[in-house]
């Protein structure tokens, strides 16, 4: 994931989250495509926020 660093972890290499990105109790976007995408739609149509906000819920 962006952001992520990669720690040896001696025979392998493994991706580490950044503390900041979790400290609040909330995660950062799992899905950055999607993220990407429902942004990039209510940016070209502010419109498109009324289907947004009925589909997407915060557990999303």
């Amino acid at each position: 994931m962006v952001g992520d660093r990669l720690v040896s972890t001696g025979s392998s290499l493994e991706a580490v989250r950044p503390l900041a990105a979790v400290s609040h109790g909330r995660l950062p976007p799992q899905n950055l495509d999607a993220e990407r995408s429902v942004l990039g739609g209510i940016l070209l149509d502010n419109a498109a926020i009324n289907d947004v906000i009925e589909i997407l819920r915060a557990e999303d």
